[in-house]
């Protein structure tokens, strides 16, 4: 299972830095800890990743 890091925004939205992230507990901490280096006055979240789905047509 992947997961994704977002970071809240000023006004009070949401963004996804980065999705993907294989569910490790070392890698995960790794990405959210840069997150809050990056935005120091921001709150960080760590949410699932959207599943995409794939359709064929013949």
């Amino acid at each position: 299972m992947s997961v994704a890091i977002e970071v809240k925004t000023p006004n009070g939205g949401w963004f996804q830095l980065v999705d993907g992230v294989k569910e490790s507990g070392e890698l995960v901490e790794e990405w959210v800890d840069l997150a809050r280096e990056l935005y120091p006055a921001s709150e960080v979240r760590v949410v699932e990743a959207p599943q995409l789905s794939v359709s064929t047509r013949h």
